[in-house]
C-alpha cells in the first residue's frame, strides 16, 4: 500500500473515533503538569538514556523546572503498536511524590496509570493511540514531482554525539538529536 492510501487509510478511521480519544486526554494531562512547573514532554528524545541527558537543556539554571515527565520516540512505537506507554521521570527532592502527583493528573483526565511507587520503575500507561491529523497535517501533500527529493540541509552548531555523547549514555543508534552538556540532575526516576 502507497503513503497515499495509508494516509488516505487513517483519515477515514480517525472519522470514527471518538470526539476525546487518550491520546488527546494524555497531551491535555501533560499540559496541565507544564503549567505547574514540569517540564513534561511527548515523544521526546530517541531513547531514555538520552531523554534524561537533554530534557533540562535550554532550561537555565536558575530556572529549572520542579521535575520532568517524558516518553521517549522509541516508546511512542510501542505505543502505537498498542502496548501502551512507559514515563520516564525525575525530580531533584523528592522523586516518588513527584510521580505520584503525574499519576494522579493522569487519572483526573481519564487515564489509568499504574505505577508501584517505586522511584525504580517507570509509570505505566495503557491507552489506544489515535492521533488526529488536523489542520495543515490533515492535507497530504501527494507524490513529488520527478524524481529528484533531494533536501540540502546545513546542520547548525552540532557534530553529533560523538564520544561525549557516548560517556553520557548515548543510546548509540545514530538517532540521537545531541549530546548532553550538563550532568544529569539528582534523583531522576527510571
Amino acid at each position: 500500500m502507497g503513503a497515499d492510501a495509508l494516509f488516505a487509510e487513517h483519515l477515514a478511521e480517525q472519522a470514527g473515533w471518538p470526539a476525546v480519544t487518550d491520546s488527546d486526554r494524555f497531551t491535555a494531562a501533560f499540559a496541565e503538569l507544564g503549567r505547574s512547573n514540569v517540564a513534561a514532554r511527548e515523544a521526546f528524545s530517541c531513547c531514555q538514556n538520552c531523554g534524561h541527558a537533554e530534557i533540562l537543556d535550554g532550561y537555565p539554571r536558575d530556572g529549572l523546572p520542579r521535575g520532568y515527565v517524558f516518553y521517549h520516540q522509541q516508546d511512542a512505537e510501542s505505543a502505537i503498536a498498542g502496548q501502551g506507554l512507559y514515563l520516564a521521570y525525575g525530580a531533584p527532592d523528592d522523586p516518588a511524590a513527584f510521580m505520584g502527583e503525574v499519576v494522579d493528573v493522569l487519572r483526573r483526565h481519564g487515564l489509568e496509570p499504574r505505577w508501584n511507587g517505586s522511584t525504580g520503575t517507570r509509570a505505566f500507561v495503557p491507552l489506544t493511540w489515535q492521533r488526529r491529523r488536523t489542520g495543515r497535517l490533515a492535507a497530504h501533500p501527494g507524490a513529488l514531482p520527478g524524481d529528484d527529493v533531494t533536501v540540502e540541509a546545513e546542520p547548525i552548531g552540532w557534530d553529533g554525539p560523538g564520544e561525549a555523547g557516548r560517556r553520557r549514555g548515548c543510546c548509540g543508534r545514530g538517532r540521537c538529536s545531541r549530546a548532553r552538556s550538563r550532568p544529569t540532575p539528582p534523583g531522576r526516576g527510571r
